[in-house]
């Protein structure tokens, strides 16, 4: 008898707290996600190969960047994935820069070769191609 009236107590809880919840969060304005981004899908890579999606955060007010990696095989099932939190900030490209690296780190740790990568800009691709590019931002950023 005491169990179930424990449960009882724990599931009456549960829908007062996500009433609430719901109540507080219907009133906040969403963002429109464009038709463009709702089209997007997960496209394979080559066969054999494992693809490694890495992204990037900043919170200049907190004083700290976010890094977020995501290992996928060739199927595009998720094999591994890492968040980190480094107390530190630079701009915006730097950081891009930073969780490319760890990607790749993190994948070399985890012996998942060869490997493609995937980013959100277009920065990241320019700096690998032309490391002079790299270099003046850090000097710039330091």
């Amino acid at each position: 008898m005491g169990g179930h009236r424990g449960f009882s107590k724990v599931v009456c809880w549960a829908q007062n707290f996500l009433a609430e919840f719901y109540n507080n969060e219907s009133h906040k304005e969403r963002p429109t996600v464009g038709r463009d981004l709702l089209k997007k899908t997960y496209r394979p890579s080559y066969l054999g190969m494992y693809e490694i999606n890495c992204d990037a955060a900043v919170d200049a007010s907190g004083g700290f960047i976010g890094i977020g990696i995501v290992n996928r095989n060739s199927t595009g099932l998720v094999l591994v994935s890492s968040s980190q939190r480094i107390d530190v900030t630079y701009i915006a490209q730097v950081v891009e820069m930073v969780a490319t690296n760890r990607g790749l780190l993190f994948a070399k740790e985890l012996d998942l070769t060869p490997c493609m990568l995937e980013f959100e800009t277009v920065v990241v691709a320019k700096w690998i191609k032309d490391m002079s590019l790299w270099i003046r931002i850090v000097e710039a950023s330091s």
